[in-house]
C-alpha cells in the first residue's frame, strides 16, 4: 500500500497523472471494445497486406537535384493523375464532406476575387477596423 501511495505521489509531483487515477473508470470498456479484438490483415511473403494494391517500385536513378545522404529515401516519382493513390476519404461520407468543404473554399476564393476586382476597389463596404487600428 505504501508503495502505491509513494508511486502515485511521485507521479503527481512530476506533473503526471497517477496510474491509479487513470484506471478509475472506463478500463473495462477499453478491454471490451471491438478494436481490441480486431485481427490484423493477412500479409504475404514480402510483408505487404493482401487487401491493398501496390505499384511497382521505381528502379530508375535518382535525379541530379535529389539529395544524397544518410536516411534520405530513394526517389519515387509522383503519379498525379491516379486518384486511387490520393483518396478523398475512407468512406462515402468522408468523401462528400471533403468535397463540399473544398468546393466552399474554392467558391469563397472566387467570390473574393470577383469582389476585389469590381466593387471592392471603389467601396469600402465590409471593411472594419480591427483591434487598435482605429
Amino acid at each position: 500500500m505504501a508503495t502505491t501511495i509513494t508511486t502515485a505521489a511521485a507521479a503527481a509531483a512530476e506533473g503526471g497523472i497517477p496510474t491509479s487515477v487513470l484506471r478509475l473508470r472506463g478500463e473495462q470498456l477499453v478491454e471490451e471494445h471491438s478494436a481490441r479484438r480486431q485481427e490484423t490483415a493477412p500479409l504475404d511473403q514480402e510483408g505487404r497486406r493482401s487487401d491493398r494494391e501496390y505499384r511497382a517500385p521505381y528502379d530508375g536513378p535518382n535525379p541530379a537535384s535529389w539529395p544524397e545522404g544518410r536516411g534520405v529515401p530513394h526517389y519515387r516519382p509522383l503519379r498525379r493523375n491516379e486518384a486511387a493513390t490520393r483518396p478523398l476519404g475512407a468512406s462515402t461520407d468522408q468523401r462528400i464532406f471533403v468535397t463540399l468543404m473544398m468546393t466552399g473554399v474554392f467558391v469563397l476564393g472566387r467570390v473574393h476575387g470577383a469582389w476585389t476586382s469590381t466593387v471592392g476597389r471603389v467601396a469600402d463596404l465590409w471593411e472594419y477596423p480591427i483591434g487598435g487600428q482605429f
